[in-house]
Protein backbone atom coordinates (compact mmCIF):
# COMPACT_ATOMS: atom_id res chain seq x y z
CA UNK A 1 0.00 0.00 0.00
CA UNK A 2 1.25 3.84 -1.02
CA UNK A 3 -1.28 6.63 -0.32
CA UNK A 4 -4.76 5.57 -1.13
CA UNK A 5 -3.38 3.03 -3.75
CA UNK A 6 -2.85 -0.50 -3.21
CA UNK A 7 -0.25 -2.34 -5.58
CA UNK A 8 -0.86 -5.54 -6.61
CA UNK A 9 0.97 -8.11 -8.59
CA UNK A 10 -0.82 -11.35 -9.51
CA UNK A 11 -0.96 -13.93 -12.16
CA UNK A 12 -4.28 -14.27 -14.43
CA UNK A 13 -4.51 -16.89 -17.19
CA UNK A 14 -1.34 -17.83 -16.82
CA UNK A 15 -0.08 -13.90 -17.57
CA UNK A 16 1.76 -11.85 -14.58
CA UNK A 17 0.65 -8.70 -14.32
CA UNK A 18 1.07 -5.56 -12.09
CA UNK A 19 -1.74 -2.94 -11.43
CA UNK A 20 -2.53 -0.17 -8.76
CA UNK A 21 -5.65 -0.61 -7.47
CA UNK A 22 -7.78 2.53 -5.38
CA UNK A 23 -9.84 0.96 -2.01
CA UNK A 24 -12.54 2.41 0.19
CA UNK A 25 -12.26 0.63 3.37
CA UNK A 26 -15.15 0.01 5.44
CA UNK A 27 -15.22 1.22 9.45
CA UNK A 28 -18.43 0.59 11.44
CA UNK A 29 -19.79 3.26 14.33
CA UNK A 30 -22.41 2.16 16.79
CA UNK A 31 -25.92 2.61 15.63
CA UNK A 32 -29.16 3.00 17.83
CA UNK A 33 -31.38 1.10 15.79
CA UNK A 34 -31.07 -2.83 14.63
CA UNK A 35 -28.77 -3.75 12.31
CA UNK A 36 -27.01 -6.77 10.70
CA UNK A 37 -23.88 -6.13 11.92
CA UNK A 38 -23.01 -6.28 16.09
CA UNK A 39 -19.85 -5.84 18.02
CA UNK A 40 -18.42 -8.50 20.20
CA UNK A 41 -20.20 -6.96 23.08
CA UNK A 42 -23.36 -7.05 21.22
CA UNK A 43 -23.86 -3.73 19.68
CA UNK A 44 -25.24 -2.79 17.20
CA UNK A 45 -22.51 -1.31 14.57
CA UNK A 46 -23.72 0.50 10.93
CA UNK A 47 -21.12 0.46 8.13
CA UNK A 48 -19.63 3.94 7.22
CA UNK A 49 -17.18 4.33 4.31
CA UNK A 50 -15.55 7.78 4.87
CA UNK A 51 -13.93 7.43 1.09
CA UNK A 52 -10.09 6.47 0.70
CA UNK A 53 -7.48 5.25 3.09
CA UNK A 54 -6.00 8.59 4.20
CA UNK A 55 -9.97 9.50 4.45
CA UNK A 56 -10.48 7.19 7.13
CA UNK A 57 -7.23 8.15 8.72
CA UNK A 58 -8.65 11.58 9.34
CA UNK A 59 -11.63 10.34 10.26
CA UNK A 60 -10.26 8.35 13.14
CA UNK A 61 -8.11 11.45 14.14
CA UNK A 62 -11.02 13.50 13.90
CA UNK A 63 -12.94 11.53 16.55
CA UNK A 64 -10.02 9.93 18.60
CA UNK A 65 -10.72 12.82 21.46
CA UNK A 66 -15.04 12.29 21.17
CA UNK A 67 -16.15 10.43 24.55
CA UNK A 68 -18.55 7.87 23.81
CA UNK A 69 -17.86 7.87 19.62
CA UNK A 70 -16.42 4.55 19.20
CA UNK A 71 -15.08 3.72 15.71
CA UNK A 72 -15.03 -0.34 15.22
CA UNK A 73 -13.42 -2.26 12.05
CA UNK A 74 -10.18 -3.85 10.98
CA UNK A 75 -7.79 -0.47 10.62
CA UNK A 76 -5.36 -2.92 9.12
CA UNK A 77 -6.53 -1.67 5.63
CA UNK A 78 -4.59 -4.14 2.97
CA UNK A 79 -6.67 -7.13 4.95
CA UNK A 80 -9.52 -5.47 4.37
CA UNK A 81 -8.60 -5.35 0.37
CA UNK A 82 -7.43 -8.84 0.45
CA UNK A 83 -10.50 -10.27 1.87
CA UNK A 84 -12.93 -7.93 -0.26
CA UNK A 85 -11.35 -8.74 -3.51
CA UNK A 86 -10.35 -12.68 -3.21
CA UNK A 87 -12.98 -13.39 -1.05
CA UNK A 88 -12.84 -16.96 -1.75
CA UNK A 89 -12.22 -19.71 1.49
CA UNK A 90 -8.82 -20.26 0.19
CA UNK A 91 -7.00 -18.71 -1.90
CA UNK A 92 -5.40 -21.41 -4.57
CA UNK A 93 -1.97 -20.56 -5.45
CA UNK A 94 0.59 -22.38 -7.67
CA UNK A 95 4.39 -21.75 -6.18
CA UNK A 96 5.97 -22.39 -9.36
CA UNK A 97 4.46 -18.65 -10.47
CA UNK A 98 5.81 -17.54 -7.42
CA UNK A 99 9.28 -15.60 -7.82
CA UNK A 100 11.47 -16.33 -4.38
CA UNK A 101 14.67 -14.81 -3.89
CA UNK A 102 17.14 -15.22 -0.70
CA UNK A 103 18.99 -12.23 0.53
CA UNK A 104 22.73 -12.58 2.34
CA UNK A 105 24.53 -9.98 3.57
CA UNK A 106 27.52 -11.18 5.64
CA UNK A 107 29.90 -8.57 7.85
CA UNK A 108 32.43 -8.94 10.21
CA UNK A 109 31.66 -9.50 13.83
CA UNK A 110 34.31 -8.31 15.48
CA UNK A 111 32.20 -6.76 18.89
CA UNK A 112 29.97 -9.55 18.45
CA UNK A 113 26.53 -9.88 16.46
CA UNK A 114 26.13 -7.03 14.52
CA UNK A 115 23.58 -4.37 15.31
CA UNK A 116 21.99 -3.76 11.67
CA UNK A 117 20.27 -0.47 12.55
CA UNK A 118 24.32 1.05 13.26
CA UNK A 119 25.78 -0.61 10.08
CA UNK A 120 29.00 -0.52 11.92
CA UNK A 121 30.57 -3.88 10.79
CA UNK A 122 32.23 -3.90 7.29
CA UNK A 123 30.86 -5.63 4.75
CA UNK A 124 32.49 -8.70 3.29
CA UNK A 125 29.73 -10.65 0.99
CA UNK A 126 25.99 -10.07 -0.63
CA UNK A 127 24.97 -12.90 -1.93
CA UNK A 128 21.45 -13.55 -3.97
Amino acid sequence: MIGNQFLVRGVEGGRRFETRDEFFPTLFVKSKKKTKYKTLTGDYVDEIRPGTVRDCRNFYQKYEDVEGFAIYGNDRYIYQYISEKYPEDEIKFDISKIKLITLDIETTAENGFPDVEAAAEQILAITI
